[in-house]
């Protein structure tokens, strides 16, 4: 079955491999969010939400799961405008890329970036950053594990 933690996982080794080649990204990028963002332009792949629904197969054990995957987009340049716009484009260069997996190497039947949101985020060092999150939706359909009573 596949897990949250191998779906992030997938995310931060695509986009790693994607920082200086492919895409191009130009980001770091992490598993899970950070306390202080060190470089210019930072990518943290957070586990979202996981959902399960049973489906009308014929198997009372086929379930639809629905996967959410955060990846929150800072930028830590000297400008707000500066900021503001390379946490744009970089927000939008993660949707293209994910879309053009549209399955995760079979991860997933349905990927679809299904929202990005612009703001702020202040860590606990008191530091403000210009950020966005993404958010990424994937739906797998698979069977639950056969019982044991």
């Amino acid at each position: 079955m596949t897990t949250l933690t191998e779906l992030n996982q997938y995310y931060v080794d695509l986009f790693a491999a994607n920082k200086t080649s492919g895409d191009n990204l130009g980001a770091d990028c992490f598993y899970g969010d950070q306390t202080k963002i060190a470089g210019p332009l930072t990518l943290c792949v957070e586990p979202g939400q996981k959902t399960n629904e049973r489906t009308k197969a014929a198997s009372a054990m086929a379930v639809k799961r629905t996967y959410s995957i955060y990846v929150l987009v800072y930028a830590n340049f000297l400008s707000d405008t500066e900021n503001r716009t390379a946490c744009d484009e970089l927000a939008e260069k993660v949707e293209d890329l994910v879309h053009k997996h549209p399955t995760c190497d079979g991860k997933s039947v349905s990927v679809l970036v299904t929202s990005i949101e612009p703001g702020y985020v202040t860590k606990s060092n008191g530091t403000t950053y210009v950020a966005s999150r993404v958010t990424i939706t994937l739906i797998k359909e698979e069977y639950l594990p056969a019982s044991m009573e």
